[in-house]
């Protein structure tokens, strides 16, 4: 190997550890601003979990009237939401709801309970499967039935 050859190979190096030591600075004000992100949500959480869940009523029991389904599901949502630490997952809260549910509507949750459905995972998959049975899906005619019983 000749001197120009050499001198060519140490100048390629050399732009090679230039690259990498700029790759390393740019790894480490990323890893600075993570850290930086990461310590101010945990401060923020901190100070979130520091605030008092709220004394609510828990929802009124459901047995199964087509005309109480809507505001039932807007109780449970709201209870959850005031709720945070006490339910702090999907299958807590379904099986509160279950709990809340007496008559038919209890008969009919029992089955995904006794049988571990993966319905019991998801808060949103119980209502809607609650929904087919207990929502009133033709709420105008509903609607104007009361109205004409006026």
């Amino acid at each position: 190997m000749d001197l120009s050859e050499l001198s060519s190979r140490v100048g390629a190096l050399s732009q090679n550890m230039d690259l990498m030591l700029q790759g390393l600075r740019e790894i480490k004000t990323e890893n600075e601003q993570l850290r930086k992100f990461i310590n101010k949500q945990l401060v923020s959480k901190t100070a979130s979990t520091d605030i008092p869940e709220p004394q609510i009523c828990p929802p009124e029991k459901f047995s199964g009237e087509r005309s109480r389904f809507r505001d039932f599901q807007n109780s449970c949502t709201l209870y959850f939401q005031l709720k945070p630490k006490t339910y702090p997952n999907d299958r807590l809260r379904v099986l509160t709801v279950i709990s809340y549910l007496t008559g038919e509507a209890r008969t009919w949750a029992n089955t995904f309970y006794e049988t571990n459905d993966p319905v019991l995972n998801s808060l949103e998959s119980f209502f809607s499967a609650m929904s087919l049975l207990y929502q009133d899906h033709d709420k105008q005619s509903t609607a104007e039935t009361s109205i004409r019983a006026l």
